[in-house]
């Protein structure tokens, strides 16, 4: 319980609960609370009051009382506990609740802008697009605006394979960038970094 406290406390500082972080530490989140939880119910089965019956009992308060004395129960740390604890997961849920209703519309607006960047590569190796040190290139011209197709093609209802086109299309990216020294050319590759991070 010592070490929970902390942990808690600096869980819920205003400002540390983001979408960015929420999204990137799922799993550890929710070890917090299911730990949080566990002391919690380990901590008032154990140390509460016994019945009269087995409060006679010798064994049953010896037991208690050392279980007491062992994990150096505090009444008022546990009460903090379970308030943080409750807190915390109310924030959470709350930022769940938030995220999922806001899921497919931001879907739409990173496919969206995604699918312009592709285009607005492609009209670069176009040439028709003056970019400084970009030289027509119909190969490229043809792929990006194919990459575009692709993402426009990409659809919110079947996100299972949404999610597997959008891996393939990431490496596709990754894999032109490299064979094409595409990162020398620093406004091609602020785009398709743009693109990368979209997804």
């Amino acid at each position: 319980m010592q070490q929970l406290l902390p942990i808690m406390q600096q869980c819920l500082q205003e400002g540390a609960l983001t979408e960015v972080v929420v999204l990137d530490r799922i799993p550890k989140l929710m070890n917090t609370i299911r730990n949080c939880n566990v002391v919690l119910r380990w901590l008032m089965l154990h140390t509460h009051a016994l019945q009269p019956s087995a409060e006679s009992n010798k064994k049953c308060r010896q037991l208690r009382d050392q279980v007491i004395a062992d994990s150096g129960h505090q009444p008022l740390q546990l009460f903090q506990l379970l308030l943080m604890t409750a807190h915390f997961e109310l924030k959470l849920k709350d930022m769940f609740k938030k995220l999922l209703t806001e899921k497919q519309s931001k879907w739409e607006t990173h496919k969206t802008e995604s699918q312009e960047r592709m285009v607005e590569l492609s009209e670069v190796f176009s040439g028709t697009k003056p970019l400084t040190r970009v030289e027509k290139n119909e190969n490229l011209q043809a792929w990006f605006g194919e990459m575009a197709k692709q993402i426009g093609s990409l659809s919110y209802e079947d996100s299972t394979s949404a999610g597997r086109k959008i891996v393939q299309l990431i490496q596709a990216l990754e894999e032109v960038q490299e064979f094409h020294q595409l990162e020398t050319i620093l406004q091609v590759d602020g785009i398709a970094l743009f693109v990368r991070n979209s997804f």
